[in-house]
């Protein structure tokens, strides 16, 4: 019996600590189920062992159970159980956007005015979606963006993505640490609204409206 409590034990924890170091990223939460899964000494060594890295470490009452349960209610249904996610961090887009009062006192330096004379503030965030935050599975995420242009020929921006693990909602880039994800070039110039704009000589520029798409596939999943 020493056997049994003193060396399994030990076999799990390695594994736990395998599959963290693969994962290489922040966990939030580790769910304790399968028949091993009731072993109070075994729910405080994995306590003792990683509660200063995984915030909530759990044993749901029936967890011996719980994953035949799962995948008989899987079989069952025919259909996916899964219904909403958890966005395991923030999604967030560059921009410059027409300048606030608190951007006028806090980042004056940042603000430039436009071919328009307009006063707009750079470095600013856009949130797609923050960290923590609840979707539905396969929902689309929405957002505006608007491009001035002085001529018709100004059609092209450049759209930076960042991701951050903080739970921080930030302003301006230099609020926190942020990892660029992608970058791409949007061309205005096929869209109806710009050609619109653009056939008619405007001394201050215009703006072209346009919408932004995205999915997210990388998350915690909620049934």
């Amino acid at each position: 019996m020493k056997f049994f409590v003193e060396i399994t034990p030990g076999q799990v924890l390695q594994l736990i600590e395998e599959q963290i170091q693969r994962v290489d990223q922040k966990i939030d939460a580790l769910l304790l189920v399968g028949g091993f899964a009731g072993s109070e000494y075994l729910k405080q060594r994995i306590k003792e062992r990683f509660s200063s890295r995984i915030r909530v470490i759990a044993r749901p009452a029936d967890a011996d159970t719980a994953t035949l349960r799962g995948a008989a209610r899987y079989g069952l249904a025919r259909r996916p159980l899964v219904s909403s996610i958890i966005a395991p961090r923030s999604y967030i887009m560059k921009v410059k956007l027409p300048a606030e009062q608190e951007d006028w006192l806090k980042r004056p330096a940042y603000i430039k005015s436009n071919d328009a004379g307009v006063p707009i503030c750079e470095n600013r965030l856009q949130y797609l979606v923050s960290k923590g935050a609840i979707l539905r599975k396969g929902q689309r995420l929405t957002t505006k963006f608007c491009k001035f242009s002085q001529t018709n020929q100004d059609s092209t921006f450049i759209a930076t993505l960042f991701t951050s693990d903080s739970e921080k909602i930030m302003r301006y880039t230099d609020e926190g640490e942020t990892t660029e994800l992608c970058k791409w070039t949007v061309n205005l110039s096929s869209l109806p609204t710009f050609q619109q704009n653009a056939a008619v000589p405007q001394l201050n520029g215009f703006y072209t409206g346009v919408d932004f798409f995205f999915y997210l596939f990388e998350a915690y999943e909620l049934t």
